[in-house]
């Protein structure tokens, strides 16, 4: 009986023994393949603990055989739940960094693409701003800067001498019926009367008759200075009486062009309405650019006006005009310093005027204060009275 016992106990022990090692490699297949034993392993191991069952005594030890492999599978699948959960856990905030990741190239991306059009339209604004004046030239001289948009219109910015000059250093006999500074002064009074530029007016006049030497068509006494009605080479044109009157044409021609007032004076101008109806139906000239193809068929017209403006600008004034310039020049300077004096006194008398009326506000306020004073004393002496009165 005692062997039978024994017998028993051992083979309960063994089952136990085997139930742990067959536990201990479904584990270790399940951490390094995470998987679970397959069911297969999972029968044989009941198989094994069936077999020992069968003999006597043994029930209780199954019992606790069966409690452990239930904890042990308990904690088997607890260990996985974790595994999934941290998984999953970590799965998430790692997906949330590579999508943040995604965007900050993309955001990288369009912040640099906006410096680089930045950096783009600096360089483009840089080079406008830095891009300097084209220098124009012809036959050799140096144009005015934005000569093309010069008005026919405006003040004289050429003085009368340097037109003076211009002319006598050019052409020391003219063909005239009047002295050269007569005729600069028939241009500015002409000219300015209409408003103008003289200056110009003049060196177109010089153009024409070649500093009034004229050697073409028109003769010296037409008193033609612009060819007006030259259509030809045979064609001589029109006619005046005076230099006078030949400046006046030449004005009034240039007002046909280039405004729709008729001008101030008597039209002596024999093409004037002519030219005006053809200007008003195809458009008004009002830049001295304007009439290259206009006023010329030469396509160099105004070229050769500017390039002659330029000469006369370069001249010296006469020694009256030096010296008119320089009264003015002391005259303005003189004006700036009275009117910086001025400016001055009146602030001076703006700080009296402040510190006046500071004085007279606080003398009021002492004044309201003596007299509250005063009111205060009377009301207390009238009190005293009647109380000693009582």
């Amino acid at each position: 009986m005692n062997f039978f016992k024994f017998s028993a106990a051992l083979a309960v022990a063994s089952c136990f023994f085997i139930n742990s090692i067959a536990g201990a490699t479904a584990k270790e297949e399940h951490e390094l393949f995470d998987t679970k034993p397959s069911a297969s392993k999972q029968e044989a191991a009941f198989q094994n603990e069936k077999k020992p069952s069968k003999t006597k005594g043994s029930a209780p030890k199954r019992e606790e055989a069966s409690k452990t492999k239930d904890s042990t599978l308990k904690q088997e699948a607890a260990f996985q739940n974790e595994k999934q959960s941290s998984k999953t856990k970590g799965s998430a905030p790692k997906r949330e960094e590579a999508s943040k990741n995604e965007k900050q190239p993309s955001k990288a991306k369009g912040s640099a693409s906006k410096r680089e059009e930045a950096s783009k339209n600096e360089k483009q604004s840089s080079k406008i701003e830095r891009k300097p004046v084209k220098k124009e030239y012809w036959g050799g001289m140096e144009l005015p800067a934005d000569f093309k948009k010069i008005s026919i219109f405006g003040s004289a910015v050429a003085t009368k001498g340097q037109a003076v000059n211009l002319i006598k250093q050019t052409n020391s006999d003219v063909n005239l019926e009047c002295s050269v500074e007569e005729i600069v002064d028939f241009y500015w009074a002409e000219a300015e009367r209409e408003g103008v530029r003289p200056d110009i007016a003049l060196a177109q006049a010089l153009v024409e008759t070649g500093y009034f030497r004229f050697g073409g068509t028109v003769k010296p006494k037409q008193n033609n200075f612009c060819g007006l009605g030259t259509t030809g080479k045979k064609v001589r044109g029109a006619k005046f009486d005076n230099p006078e009157q030949g400046v006046r044409a030449h004005i009034q021609h240039l007002l046909a062009y280039s405004a729709k007032k008729k001008p101030s004076t008597k039209i002596v101008d024999p093409r004037y309405e002519l030219a005006h109806a053809i200007r008003s139906e195809r458009g008004y000239v009002d830049t001295w650019y304007g009439l290259n193809g206009t006023w010329a068929m030469g396509s160099n017209y105004c070229e050769k006006i500017m390039v002659t403006y330029q000469r006369m600008l370069g001249m010296e004034m006469s020694k009256a005009e030096q010296e008119a310039l320089l009264a003015k020049q002391r005259l303005e300077q003189e004006q700036r310093e009275t009117q910086l004096k001025k400016d001055k006194k009146y602030r001076k008398q703006m700080e009296k005027e402040a510190k006046a009326r500071k004085k007279a506000e606080k003398e009021a306020k002492k004044r309201k204060q003596k007299e509250a004073e005063h009111k205060m004393h009377a009301r207390v002496d009238k009190v005293v009275r009647e109380e000693n009165d009582k």
